[in-house]
């Protein structure tokens, strides 16, 4: 098995282009993606709607700056369109009654908007609720008669506090770590292909057959083409983990890589399948490539999914890609491990599957073989 995996490793890396396709290339587009989007954490970037120049929502906003949050001001047309355009993380709208409703002690109804998956955005609301029932309750304390008066009382509260608490910066998913994920995730499927093309080589050359007649068994060269692809992934992954040490100071958690080795592995069997079916070098190539491209498209690692059609976004969990991407967004965003549960039985599910097609296209072509013989 190990003479098998050398000779595999000597084959791939043996051309120069697979050389820098295989190991320099990913590596490359890691390190331009961290590169443009700066990667790490980053402050929540909040546009407050303020129409009627509320005071207590230019208190809020005050405070929210005294927060580390970064606030902007604008319209509600500019700010819909910065966040059409990606440029800012969410809107809070200040209604009209805002003011009115804090000191009469109403409900008060604060809309906020933002991206579909952006939960960070959640640290905002809690605190916009955390501003409200301390407004509220001084109002109920003091029983100021005009809004500017319980204004002073908040700023006056503040000032006299004796510790103020910074706001930690909240994980956000930076564009550069998503960017370098998306052609990462697109060049593993390709690569696994290239790698299990060598497997559709020996078919295409019916090295195969020959091999049922020597003392290397057929199941052997297949696990031992799994596994000159998986020494190839885990390659990549430790030059990126030494890149973002080395080149960035930053340790990126291991969630990541296991993500990105899940999903190699569920091409490399995706591609055990297709070699095994297909005799055709030509119809293998034709069939890399489309599925690589659609695939990555479809599922996310091109064009963010809130940006699709309803119905291409539910079409996307069809594609490993879009699980991929998925849990980067998640791990991207502060989330845990225990968080990715569903995209790694979604990664089971696709190995398990392809790992099993693959196995009964073995077997069929081995019973075939012996009929033959």
């Amino acid at each position: 098995m190990v003479a098998i995996i050398k000779n595999n490793l000597r084959l791939l890396l043996a051309s120069k282009l697979k050389l820098f396709l295989l190991l320099i290339l990913p590596l490359l587009i890691f390190v331009i993606g961290k590169g443009i989007g700066g990667g790490g954490m980053t402050k929540l970037q909040v546009v407050l709607v303020n129409p009627q120049a509320d005071p207590l929502g230019a208190v809020l906003a005050e405070e929210m700056h005294s927060m580390d949050y970064v606030v902007r001001e604008l319209s509600e047309e500019e700010a819909k369109e910065s966040l059409l355009e990606n440029t800012v993380d969410g809107i809070v709208y200040i209604p009209s009654s805002f003011s009115e409703d804090i000191l009469k002690g109403a409900d008060v109804i604060l809309e906020m908007q933002t991206n579909e998956g952006q939960q960070f955005m959640k640290f905002v609301q809690a605190y916009a609720e955390r501003f409200i029932v301390r407004a509220q309750m001084l109002s109920s304390l003091h029983a100021p008669g005009e809004v500017n008066e319980l204004v002073e009382l908040l700023r006056q509260r503040e000032a006299d506090t004796s510790f103020h608490v910074k706001q930690v910066d909240v994980p956000v998913e930076k564009a550069g770590l998503l960017l370098s994920s998306g052609f990462f995730v697109y060049l593993i499927s390709i690569n696994m292909f290239m790698v299990t093309q060598l497997l559709q080589n020996e078919i295409s050359w019916k090295t195969l057959e020959r091999i049922q007649r020597s003392p290397v068994q057929r199941s052997r060269v297949i696990y031992g083409n799994v596994a000159a692809g998986m020494v190839i992934l885990l390659i990549n992954l430790l030059m990126i983990a030494l890149v973002s040490r080395l080149l960035y100071g930053e340790i990126l958690p291991m969630a990541y890589y296991l993500v990105w080795f899940a999903y190699g592995v569920t091409w490399l069997m995706i591609g055990v399948f297709l070699a095994m079916s297909i005799s055709l070098p030509s119809v293998y190539t034709s069939l890399m490539t489309l599925l690589s491209v659609l695939g990555s498209m479809l599922g996310g690692a091109f064009v963010p999914l809130y940006l699709m059609t309803p119905f291409l976004q539910r079409m996307a969990a069809i594609t490993p890609q879009y699980w991929a991407m998925e849990a980067t967004r998640i791990l991207g965003q502060g989330g845990a491990l225990h968080q990715l549960a569903p995209h790694f039985l979604a990664f089971l599910g696709f190995i398990v599957l392809f790992f099993s097609l693959g196995l009964f296209t073995q077997r069929r072509k081995s019973s075939l073989v012996r009929q033959a013989g």
